[in-house]
């Protein structure tokens, strides 16, 4: 047997080894949702020593595998001890866990052996499925925290030796084992394995069915229904680019059909796809990460989302709209679009499994149970009709993408706990607070604007959750010392690190749908941070207007939410340019300036936002053919 082929039978073995991996990964986590969980080091240690052995099987050292025979031997060496290493770590730990916590602080040799080892494995697992940025990110935090005491000022510290680091960062609750990955291997791996019965079963499609059959007869239905579906899906999925494929595969090609420019299309996919994950009740699954840290109850910060979620979607909605009126874009023909009742009659037994969950959720239950019920409803039904189909490899199948599917997010939350644990062990967290706050010098503005800055660079090509996690505990603290409360502060960074599936250069969501949609992936990107740059303005909103998270009295909440909602459409006229003909330039000013009013936090300009909006849309309404409007132009 020829090299090549030793090489191809070694990896076909390691593929399989990995699916049964995946399978025993999910059927543990499904198994303690329901029944209980176990000691700390079982159910974390045992989900990450599976997930990592998975990487080490199927995720190579190398992008690309040498053609050199005795480097690839090497390389297969190497990876062979990280499986092991992983493996005879983790099974060390839960061994002598009882004995290593009377020892923590004071560790024998064998236990500085096995933390070292398990933490190089958690820094290798991370280089391989991270992006190369977020390594980058974690290796200066390791660096710090071993060489902090050459750091002269106030972020110098005394150093900490390897031994010391890696013994606290491996076993302490405030490291690897702490709260990031305590979230996922206790809600947030349940929460992807429904969303992949979601998307199995086919609900996917049947949401954006509805969304046709309800809209589709409007000016640019299929692209209302692509907002509407991707929005509804993308709460539950987590995934922006996931999304995209779901749903995009259907209404991208659709909007293109009917007359969207395919960039367009595109664009507006990828925009409803990201804001999936401000959408209550599950915004991919971060809700319930942020309300064990800031100590809120989960349904308050579902509600507190409801209104800047809305704001989001009316202004895409707007949009759409107008766009569909600026290039003469016809409904879908009578007898076209899908019949409301076909599709609930085929599809619609599989939105009862969503339901539980939101109403489960409501009672007070906790997401865990309240997923786990929802996923066990759901495989009743999927073997009750026969979606995908009865075969039980179709079963196992579910397991092994749930478990693909959570690898970089182990990576991540893995990592973010050496982050986390590296601010608790030299207090760089309330250092950076407080150069932040000298910096904005008491300055809202300029500190929500680092705190963006920072949530954009540091979340590009992660998933939310882990992205969310990294900046709200270096900036967090920063934005509540000047004012901002922590839900304000939280949700702030979390709506930025959502974002970053459409902020250029690495919108993965952007160019993902530029694929499906055979368009320049740049030309998409530009065009999706256009569509979608209202997603930039609503975390200031609610950072200055705090009715917006709601809270306040009632009348506070009605008069901030109904400025806001006329803000947002004024907005929309601005970027499209179009109210019965091609706005001009100045009408388009007056409308942003408009929007910037009623936005404001401050009733009386409000006023003066609402009078200007009105007086420039009935003038342009009215008048428009007499005001110098241009022709349409072509779609973008």
């Amino acid at each position: 047997m020829n090299e090549a082929a030793e090489q191809s039978q070694g990896v076909g073995i390691n593929k399989r080894v990995a699916y049964v991996l995946g399978g025993i990964l999910t059927l543990f986590l499904v198994y303690t949702a329901g029944f209980g969980t176990m000691t700390d080091s079982v159910q974390r240690g045992l989900p990450l020593m599976i997930a990592f052995a998975i990487i080490f099987l199927t995720v190579p050292i190398k992008a690309t595998p040498s053609s050199n025979g005795a480097v690839n031997s090497v390389l297969f060496l190497i990876n062979a001890l990280f499986f092991i290493a992983n493996i005879l770590s983790i099974t060390y730990i839960i061994w002598v866990e009882d004995d290593l916590v009377y020892r923590l602080g004071n560790p024998n040799t064998w236990d500085v052996l096995a933390f070292s080892a398990g933490f190089l494995c958690v820094v290798e697992a991370a280089r391989r499925v991270t992006p190369p940025a977020f390594f980058w990110v974690v290796m200066a935090f390791i660096a710090y925290a071993l060489f902090g005491n050459y750091i002269p000022g106030n972020f110098g510290h005394p150093g900490y030796p390897i031994g010391e680091l890696v013994s606290y960062l491996y076993f302490s609750n405030e490291g690897i084992f702490g709260l990031a990955l305590n979230v996922m291997v206790n809600v947030i791996f349940i929460f992807l394995l429904f969303g992949t019965m979601v998307e199995v079963s086919g609900l996917g499609n049947s949401i954006v069915k509805i969304g046709l059959a309800l809209v589709g007869r409007l000016r640019g239905g299929p692209a209302l229904s692509a907002i509407f579906a991707s929005g509804l899906f993308g709460s539950i999925s987590g995934s922006g680019a996931s999304n995209v494929l779901t749903t995009g595969t259907f209404t991208i090609p659709l909007m293109s059909k009917v007359g969207y420019r395919p960039a367009f299309a595109g664009a507006v996919e990828a925009v409803a796809s990201t804001g999936g994950h401000i959408v209550p009740p599950i915004m991919a699954s971060t809700v319930f990460v942020m309300a064990e840290i800031i100590g809120v109850p989960y349904i308050q910060i579902a509600a507190a989302a409801a209104i800047p979620a809305l704001l989001y979607y009316m202004c895409l909605f707007a949009i759409v709209y107008l766009r569909a009126h600026k290039d003469d874009i016809q409904p879908i023909p009578v007898g076209e679009a899908p019949s409301l009742f076909e599709t609930l009659k085929k599809g619609g037994i599989f939105f009862l499994p969503v339901g539980l969950l939101i109403l489960l959720l409501m009672r007070g239950f906790t997401p865990t149970y309240s997923c786990f019920y929802s996923v066990v409803f759901m495989l009743a039904l999927m073997l009750l009709t026969g979606k995908p189909n009865r075969n039980p490899k179709a079963y196992l199948d579910i397991c092994d993408t749930t478990a693909r599917n959570s690898l970089m997010l182990f990576g991540c939350l893995a990592s973010i706990g050496i982050i986390i644990g590296i601010i608790a062990l030299t207090g760089v967290g309330v250092k950076f607070s407080i150069l932040v706050s000298s910096i904005a010098e008491a300055n809202l503005f300029y500190a929500l604007t680092m705190a963006m800055v920072a949530a954009m660079i540091l979340s590009m090509g992660m998933p939310v959750l882990p992205a969310y996690l990294l900046v709200v505990v270096v900036s967090g603290t920063a934005l509540q010392k000047l004012g901002l409360t922590p839900l304000a502060s939280h949700m702030f960074v979390f709506y930025f690190a959502s974002l970053a599936g459409i902020t250029p250069p690495v919108c993965i969501s952007a160019y993902t749908a530029a694929g499906i949609a055979g368009s320049n992936p740049v030309r998409t990107a530009m065009l999706a941070l256009w569509v979608g740059s209202i997603g930039f303005v609503i975390p200031y909103m609610f950072a200055y207007n705090p009715a917006l998270l709601l809270m306040g009295t009632t009348s506070e909440i009605l008069w901030v939410t109904s400025m806001c909602l006329v803000g947002i459409a004024s907005f929309a006229l601005c970027l499209e340019g179009y109210l019965r003909a091609t706005l001009h330039i100045i009408s388009r000013g007056i409308f942003l300036l408009a929007g910037l009013m009623l936005i404001f936090p401050d009733s009386s300009v409000n006023l003066i936002g609402l009078g200007t909006f009105a007086a420039c849309f009935v003038v342009n309404f009215v008048f428009s053919t007499q005001l110098g409007a241009r022709p349409k132009r072509e779609a973008q």
